[in-house]
Parts: C-alpha cells; sequence; structure tokens
C-alpha cells in the first residue's frame, strides 16, 4: 500500500529564499554579473512577494 503524504505550500519568503539560494551561487562564483541576471533576479523575487501583498 502506498502513503500518501500531505506537503504543505511554502511560503512566499521560503520561495523567494530558494530562489536566492539557487542562482547566488552561480552569480558569486563569476567575477562579472550582467545587470540584465541581476534584474530578472529581482523581478522574479518581486513578482514573488507581490502574490504575497494581493
Amino acid at each position: 500500500m502506498t502513503e500518501v503524504v500531505e506537503v504543505e505550500p511554502l511560503s512566499p519568503v521560503a520561495d523567494v529564499i530558494a530562489l536566492i539560494d539557487s542562482r547566488l551561487p552561480a552569480l558569486s562564483s563569476r567575477e562579472l554579473v550582467v545587470a540584465d541576471e541581476v534584474a530578472d533576479l529581482l523581478l522574479d523575487i518581486r513578482m514573488i512577494l507581490a502574490s504575497v501583498a494581493h
């Protein structure tokens, strides 16, 4: 018999932390980071946080 485990959805803050944690190592290992990449990351974070405000 297969056991079903309910998983609570991550909070938006946890989503943001996970997003930062997944992208930060790639950015920090480079000497130069293109502004577009930083802007994309910030927009992703903003979208997650904005979903909480509404």
